[in-house]
């Protein structure tokens, strides 16, 4: 299934970065609604202008991921539920704490968060004594409560346009993902095999 959404997106990328066209892309390619989902899912957006973040868990799949998705700037806000929402990092971006709420045993956040790309790049981890002054609170809460964190470090060049950008990016995915080792972690159920 992976395979055939990073080729389906092959063909629409950029366009998916508009709001129609990812939704006709969400609808092609998933269920229509939440209920229809196999294993639970959450998409998370943010209320403008007030910044609140919203769990979706109901309804039309597509919209939902639409809403998650409508990034600052480049998109308008999505009018759902009576709320206008936006990207969902706006207001959390690397939802662990809603998987654990919603009964995850066992929680892997991909961080392809620009800001925090950006001071690891320049020396401040996680690890960082100072990491708390940088990082906001509710990113280093959502660290935490995440089993194991891939961090992708998106090439800037990974933003344009073309076949090559979405080569760049997913090789930086998967390359961030072998470096996570999952083999010397373990849930409440017992080893990770």
């Amino acid at each position: 299934m992976a395979r055939h959404l990073e080729d389906g997106a092959r063909g629409v990328w950029p366009g998916l970065l508009i709001g129609k066209r990812l939704e006709r892309f969400c609808a092609k390619w998933l269920p229509e609604t939440f209920a229809d989902l196999q294993l639970p899912f959450a998409a998370i957006a943010t209320t403008v202008p007030g910044k609140q973040t919203v769990i979706l868990r109901s309804g039309n799949l597509a919209a939902a991921i639409s809403a998650s998705c409508a990034i600052r700037v480049i998109r308008r806000p999505v009018s759902l539920n009576g709320d206008r929402l936006k990207d969902g990092g706006m207001s959390c971006v690397l939802p662990s704490v809603v998987c654990r709420q919603m009964g995850a045993d066992f929680v892997i956040g991909s961080d392809v968060w620009e800001l925090s790309a950006l001071l690891r790049g320049v020396g401040v981890s996680l690890a960082h004594r100072q990491a708390s002054r940088f990082y906001p609170r509710q990113y280093m809460t959502a660290v935490r409560d995440t089993d194991a964190l891939i961090q992708t470090s998106v090439p800037l060049i990974g933003y344009l346009p073309g076949p090559g950008s979405i080569n760049r990016l997913v090789a930086a995915g998967e390359a961030a993902a072998r470096d996570v080792d999952l083999g010397t972690l373990s849930c409440q159920r017992g080893p990770i095999c």
